[in-house]
């Protein structure tokens, strides 16, 4: 399920000063660069560090559960002008790099250079951290950043909708990190592959533009994700002459719905001509890896069905046939029913063909919607109890996601089939005013073996890191939330109820009902209401940005929100909840 889309309002909507931060919202806000904070404690957003009012391991500790022997930190937050920070990469011993969408536009974006005032593994790192954080990028003009890392010639790599580019960075006389103002382009067939200019792209027209990758452990390759245009593929199909259907989209010489590999040089120059279709047939990417075996393994997005529990999003091992093609995953003609895979009934598709060796079917099933975004293999330096494990972040939608897990490995980097996920970060919920909703994009291992996450809906970036883990139930004993629903609030919710039942309780169970009580409580309880901070809430950053329902639905059974409707919604439910 690939809800990589997670817009980021700034401030908190309360009251009048909520209508007001609305127009912002509506309107955009700058960015800047900014010189150091002062202490990690003044940078909240949204997390509650003075219900702990704790250092873990540098960095004020929040709230949240993780699992025995550690604790989560803050490093950085809406108080740095993050917005949507996607991923990260270790430049130094003290420089911390991080792709942030800014919020969506063709050519909006950024990459920030994030300054610790310690080296993270110095004996007295436990004592706290102060951060100065630049915008390495101040015009904010790096399209769509997304994947990034750091390799060992020295270059900084970024994964952009159009290819993958690549900058130096360097410092000033007086110790001041620059970034390299013209990007050098390093993969740059995305042209052909995508079919559509940069400045004509948006979420409509391309719906899974946001370019990740991994290098092999030793710099040997590259692999991409190129993610598809659609859903579904549906309005993509061929026909041929016996009426057999076809996705247009995962067909020729460049397809999209693939893992693409490029060979590199020992200079780490791309070798020409080298770019090949790896594995085929593979909605979204973003969770890709490759372990020190040189196993590749893939966290997949599956298709956006209504259905809560289906279908299932995978982890699927790539690799190319016994005479070096690449093999076909599945998408859009079969998805992961558990242990089984299906056809999806939008192609016909028997399901013999979904079972026989035409598709590989998943390596191991994962919740249903929970949208695996990042993937590491962490050393467990620091973090023994991740030893042997795969560390996924689930950014989460509907019933399932927001947390953190890992699964047990082999020597190979093969995730146990039937193994349960641990739980390594969980109850990353918005109830009880203790955090918001969690949402963990990228994952990086730190030199020192902690790791750093990722969270664009709340525009966090958080440390796992040894130490003393929250009590999260004494938490919620003595912190209840006392903000109560009220019947006048219900009343006044009633027509907003009946409209997002029109336009949206096809696909939303939390929207679906006659009655407004029952329908404004399935908000509340699911995270897309959030009360005690209506920026988190995904019901309004969905209505602000995004055509609901998408385009990929049938206008005439699903007539998406006029803009009217857009206003009302976002502008009644500031008035009802802001506070």
């Amino acid at each position: 399920m690939s809800r990589i889309f997670a817009f980021q309002c700034s401030g908190r909507l309360r009251g009048i000063k909520g209508i007001f931060l609305l127009i912002l919202l509506l309107t955009g806000l700058p960015h800047s660069v900014l010189a150091a904070e002062p202490s990690p404690l003044a940078a909240t957003s949204g997390y509650n560090t003075a219900l702990i009012n704790k250092n873990c391991d540098g960095f004020a500790q929040i709230p949240i559960t993780s699992i025995q022997g550690t604790c989560v930190g803050l490093v950085a937050a809406k108080s740095h002008h993050l917005k949507q920070p996607r991923y990260a990469a270790q430049f130094d011993g003290k420089t911390l790099l991080v792709t942030d969408m800014l919020g969506w536009g063709a050519d909006n974006g950024t990459v920030w250079a994030i300054e610790f005032s310690k080296k993270m593994d110095e004996p007295a790192a436990n004592e706290s951290q102060s951060i100065k954080i630049t915008n390495l990028f101040s015009k904010n003009n790096v399209p769509n950043p997304a994947g990034i890392a750091v390799a060992p010639n020295g270059m900084v790599y970024i994964g952009l909708p159009t290819g993958i580019m690549k900058f130096k960075l360097q410092r000033g006389d007086n110790g001041e990190i620059k970034a390299d103002p013209e990007l050098e382009v390093f993969i740059n067939d995305f042209d052909q592959v995508r079919k559509f200019a940069r400045s004509l792209m948006a979420i409509e027209d391309y719906a899974h533009p946001m370019t990740s990758f991994s290098f092999s452990p030793d710099y040997r390759f590259i692999y991409v994700n190129v993610g598809s245009q659609t859903d579904s593929c549906v309005k993509h199909k061929s026909v041929d002459q016996d009426g057999k259907e076809s996705c247009d989209e995962n067909s020729g010489e460049l397809p999209l719905s693939s893992v693409r590999r490029y060979a590199l040089d020992a200079q780490m120059n791309l070798i020409a001509d080298s770019g090949i279709t790896f594995a085929n047939g593979l909605r979204n990417s973003m969770a890709l890896t490759v372990h020190p075996s040189g196993l590749v393994v893939q966290g997949e997005n599956a298709i956006d069905l209504p259905d809560s529990e289906l279908p299932s999003e995978e982890i699927n091992i790539l690799q190319l046939s016994p005479d070096n093609k690449a093999q076909h995953y599945g998408w859009p003609y079969c998805y992961n029913d558990g242990d089984k895979a299906v056809p999806f009934a939008e192609f016909k598709t028997g399901k013999a063909e979904c079972e026989n060796a035409a598709f590989i079917p998943a390596y191991r099933a994962l919740p249903a919607h929970s949208a695996p975004l990042g993937m590491i293999y962490p050393s467990s330096k620091k973090l023994p109890m991740l030893a042997n494990t795969l560390l996924i972040g689930l950014h989460g939608y509907a019933a399932y996601g927001h947390k953190i897990v890992a699964l047990p490995v082999d020597a190979s980097g093969k995730p146990d089939k039937t193994a349960p996920p641990v739980e390594v970060i969980s109850n990353w919920s918005s109830a009880n005013n203790l955090n918001p909703l969690g949402a963990p994009t990228g994952l990086l291992e730190w030199s020192d073996g902690s790791i750093i996450i990722m969270d664009d809906k709340n525009g966090a970036i958080l440390r796992l890191s040894l130490g003393e883990r929250v009590n999260k139930i004494d938490l919620i004993a003595a912190n209840a939330d006392t903000f109560k629903v009220s019947e006048a609030m219900v009343q006044k919710f009633a027509p907003i109820s009946r409209l997002l039942k029109t336009k949206c309780g096809a696909c939303h169970a939390e929207m679906a009902d006659d009655q407004p009580q029952v329908n404004l409580k399935a908000l509340i309880d699911s995270g897309k209401l959030n009360l005690s901070g209506l920026e988190e809430s995904s019901l309004l950053t969905k209505v602000r940005y995004r055509q609901m329902p998408p385009k990929t639905s049938d206008p005439k059974q699903f007539p998406p929100l006029t803009a009217e409707e857009r206003k009302l919604v976002l502008t009644e439910i500031v008035k009802l909840f802001g506070r």
